[in-house]
């Protein structure tokens, strides 16, 4: 299933150097457990992931490990299952 999932609040002045680091190594154990697609920051203060698991309580595990979360650099807003369109399921058009 796929998760795409929504953080605000970005807190700057709680983000160390210690923390983006350990956030970063997060991240990159989640890609490469093919947990994540991607994610990134958004101009407005908040953040997006876009998650493959096999439910929303295992998304919410993996947000709760990640020590942005941990340690309320971001803030948990909303999360929603989607169904991913792309060239290999022809964008959903045939089903």
């Amino acid at each position: 299933m796929t998760y795409l999932i929504e953080l605000k609040g970005f807190q700057a002045e709680l983000c160390t150097s210690e923390l983006l680091k350990t956030h970063g190594v997060h991240l990159k154990t989640l890609y490469h457990e093919k947990k994540i697609l991607f994610c990134g920051p958004c101009k407005d203060g908040s953040a997006l992931f876009l998650f493959s698991t096999t439910s929303q309580q295992e998304v919410l595990n993996l947000l709760n490990q990640d020590p942005f979360i941990i340690y309320s650099i971001y803030q948990f807003d909303r999360i929603k299952e989607m169904r991913l369109a792309t060239l290999e399921n022809q964008f959903l058009l045939n089903k």
